[in-house]
């Protein structure tokens, strides 16, 4: 676990287990989405990332909150449409952190110490949050290597 991050206890394990393609989280995200900032249609396939280990309730909480609960944070903040999204992915909470890949940043811009960022998976992190969940599988962004293509 990497103790240099400024906010304590978003990570339980910063050590990857295993690498992967992004292909294997989905498709290639329609443009506009910030993953596509990252990463672009040719180094979907080719590149593997960290798999790692978050709390989605200090995430959400810390990164998100303030000083406000996560209910409140999250109903000020939410149009209708992402809350029903939020409240389907409420139902299988448990399910999707075990099965799916929120994808974040733990070095915006190469640096340590530096606010981690979640580049997507922002309303299932939001439903773990308020089921409570404190442990869930993300991709790295700032822990990659090249497969290579020979």
């Amino acid at each position: 676990m990497q103790s240099t991050s400024i906010i304590e206890g978003l990570f339980v394990d910063l050590s990857p287990g295993r690498f992967i393609p992004l292909s294997e989280t989905g498709d290639y995200p329609d443009d506009g989405e910030l993953l596509c900032e990252y990463i672009n249609p040719t180094d979907w396939e080719r590149v593997r990332f960290g798999i790692i280990t978050i709390n989605p309730v200090a995430w959400y909480s810390r990164v998100y909150c303030g000083s406000l609960t996560l209910e409140d944070a999250f109903e000020l903040t939410a149009k209708g449409w992402q809350r029903r999204l939020v409240k389907s992915f409420r139902r299988k909470a448990a399910r999707i952190a075990q099965e799916n890949y929120l994808v974040i940043d733990s070095k915006p811009n190469g640096q340590d110490g530096e606010m981690p960022r979640l580049v997507d998976g922002f309303h299932r992190l939001a439903a773990m949050a308020a089921e409570g969940i404190i442990c869930a599988l993300a991709v790295d962004m700032s822990q990659w290597k090249l497969v290579s293509t020979e």
